[in-house]
């Protein structure tokens, strides 16, 4: 690749470092989330999209927005921990009665 290409490429992406600084986070956490060695019960997002040029990994502002508008849109469901509720169950159990009438209707 020509060093007239490399310096095209470079001013519309942004490094690890960069990007970790936008989005105040450590650049650690960048690599971490790309490489996958987040546990999953953690629950952790998906990875920016990126690129390697050279020996370094490279990101899209374009990416790194589309990331953080995904981040924001997505909404988190709190688990339910403990037994059931009273009207939880009651609920669960009309929804199976309901259930098993239209199977027989």
């Amino acid at each position: 690749m020509s060093a007239v290409l490399k310096s095209k490429i470079a001013s519309f992406s942004m490094t690890e470092a960069e990007v970790a600084d936008l989005l105040s986070v450590s650049a650690d956490y960048l690599y971490r989330l790309r490489s996958g060695r987040i546990p999953a019960h953690r629950n952790p997002p998906p990875p920016i999209r990126h690129f390697h040029l050279g020996g370094t990994v490279r990101y899209r502002l374009a990416d790194v927005e589309k990331w953080v508008e995904q981040q924001a849109d997505a909404t988190v469901i709190p688990a339910k921990r403990g037994r059931p509720t009273k009207a939880d169950a009651a609920r669960r159990r009309e929804a199976q009665a309901q259930a098993e009438n239209n199977l027989v209707a």
